[in-house]
């Protein structure tokens, strides 16, 4: 008799996932359902809410749906065990948390990024690469994007033109957050209890932290240049993990997060995870061009440093202040 699943792992692809595929092998080792949405045409990220829209129209609404990245994300924790996590947390809908804000609309980014709610952790913007809800809750979250951010989801050829889905859920979660009447509780995951993710946090060269906005513009300082050199393949050093008995353990959160997600990583993705297990321990020559990446580092740490002593990020005081105004700005329209 099939075993009936309260969660269901989703992906999305341009073709049938291979079964050497990391996410795949990961959820048939721990009996996960993996439902891979498969679209033959994947020229933007963007598509992945259309995808996602139409496969929800089938799934009873009780039914919780983990949706996740097919080519740098892995699972190490089983369903009842994410389940259990999730129940905890309190939430309709958990985001993943990044380190690094990155809003594709630059008409809203300047606002959004005044107003964004911050926590503790550095892991303080939503990463649209995983998220978990019910069917009928992460309906509900879809329904308000399409028709308030006025997404193309039944023209695909305008859709596409969209490259980035990113900062649509980004907008979700602070007009969300914002509201005087909450209709759904959406959360991000900035413990990384279920939804790791190493976005802002990847780097040629691991160095000390002083601040969590030395630490954000670091990132940012380094991402650019190598960017701008065709370097950043280089920056793939995921400093936050490492591997106890096994398992990724996240160093900055001390958490076991049930997802690990690599993003951009895709290319190297396999390396990566063998590196972290160890499984190459030879010390290699390093080529000129990753000598040149580490340099790149270190002159960045120098450089956000400095920042770090003139620059601050939004304060919770501000956001405070800011969440107050709206209120009372919806109370007077509905008055």
């Amino acid at each position: 008799m099939e075993k009936k699943h309260k969660l269901t792992v989703v992906t999305y692809a341009d073709q049938k996932l291979e079964p050497s595929n990391v996410l795949v092998e990961s959820c048939n080792k721990l009996g996960l359902k993996l439902e891979v949405l498969i679209h033959s045409t994947w020229n933007a990220n963007s598509l992945k809410i259309k995808v996602l829209y139409d496969f929800l129209q089938t799934k009873k609404t009780d039914q919780i749906i983990l949706f996740v990245d097919a080519f740098d994300v892995l699972i190490q924790e089983n369903e009842q065990t994410i389940l259990k996590k999730f129940n905890s947390l309190n939430t309709d809908i958990l985001f993943s948390g990044e380190a690094n804000f990155s809003f594709y609309d630059s008409t809203l980014y300047k606002e959004y990024w005044r107003i964004y709610p911050r926590g503790e952790t550095v892991f303080d913007y939503v990463n649209a690469g995983s998220c978990i809800g019910k069917v009928s809750d992460l309906r509900l979250m879809l329904n308000k994007m399409i028709k308030d951010y006025k997404i193309p989801i039944e023209r695909e050829a305008e859709l596409t033109k969209i490259k980035s889905d990113q900062h649509f859920f980004h907008r979700f979660y602070v007009d969300n957050f914002y509201k005087s009447e909450n209709y759904l509780v959406a959360k991000i995951d900035r413990n990384q209890l279920i939804l790791g993710c190493t976005g802002g946090r990847m780097t040629a060269k691991t160095f000390s932290e002083y601040s969590k906005v030395q630490s954000y513009y670091r990132f940012r300082i380094e991402r650019q240049i190598l960017k701008f050199l065709n370097l950043h393949r280089f920056q793939n050093e995921p400093k936050d993990y490492v591997v106890e008995d096994g398992a990724f353990i996240q160093k900055e959160t001390q958490t076991k997060p049930s997802v690990v997600h690599l993003p951009g990583t895709w290319a190297s993705f396999d390396e990566i995870l063998d590196n972290l297990l160890s499984k190459n321990t030879q010390n290699r020559r390093k080529p000129w061009k990753q000598k040149l990446a580490v340099f790149i580092s270190f002159i960045s740490q120098v450089v956000s440093i400095i920042f770090s002593l003139f620059i601050s990020l939004p304060s919770v005081k501000l956001q405070n202040k800011e969440k107050q105004r709206r209120a009372s700005v919806i109370r007077d329209l509905k008055n």
